[in-house]
């Protein structure tokens, strides 16, 4: 329960959605990915950077990717 005060802090202080990731589905189509795959990844992606804004770039969201595909 604990950490989800933490990760409800987390939103609050950083209000991401989709569109604020670095990263959108045309950059994850790019790198192989097709259909509801993409959604998934954004998925992730999205609870990453509210777990730690700081990943919210381009370089390190396309790694985390390529982690993910692979």
């Amino acid at each position: 329960q604990e950490d989800m005060l933490v990760r409800l802090e987390n939103v609050k202080n950083h209000p991401y959605s989709m569109k604020s990731l670095a990263v959108n589905g045309n950059d994850v189509a790019k790198l192989g990915v097709r259909g509801c795959e993409i959604g998934r990844i954004l998925n992730i992606l999205l609870e990453e950077v509210i777990n730690d804004p700081s990943k919210n770039t381009k370089e390190q969201l396309v790694l985390h990717i390529k982690s993910l595909i692979e």
